[in-house]
């Protein structure tokens, strides 16, 4: 999959030197590690989920601003960026915890704040971009 850009709103997605951007989720007892580097054209090429464990394949929406229809001062910049993947968070604890701790703080301290968290508390994953850490299970 191509996409133009890549949706890294959720506080776990991290950066590596070379643009690429990664992150680790929790499915159930499967662990995926995304990763996104990339393309040649300002773009993000094929991004790859890695499976750390069994289970289903994560969910990722991708949407084209070139179908969307309506007044072309909202629609045309939408159409100029380009298509946007997003993945869904499927680990409910993770996405209520997330949402808690974004409305108490801005977006710049309640990544630092996650990140944090999931250092002190959740469990170390390595992605072939970088290292990182989930978010604790409820446990």
């Amino acid at each position: 999959m191509i996409v133009d850009a890549v949706m890294t709103d959720h506080p776990s997605w991290l950066s590596a030197g070379n643009g690429a951007v990664y992150r680790a989720m929790r499915c159930g007892t499967s662990v995926w590690a995304l990763t996104c580097t990339p393309a040649g054209s300002g773009g993000y090429g094929t991004a790859a989920c890695l499976l750390l464990g069994a289970g289903e394949p994560q969910v990722v929406d991708v949407l084209d601003p070139a179908t969307l229809a309506g007044e072309n001062a909202v629609v045309a910049p939408l159409q100029e960026a380009g298509t946007v993947a997003r993945w869904r968070n499927p680990d409910l604890w993770d996405a209520l915890a997330t949402s808690i701790i974004r409305q108490v703080v801005r977006a710049g301290q309640a990544r630092k704040l996650y990140r944090a968290f999931c250092q002190a508390h959740g469990e170390p994953v390595s992605t072939p971009v970088g290292h990182t850490w989930l978010f604790p299970t409820p446990r």
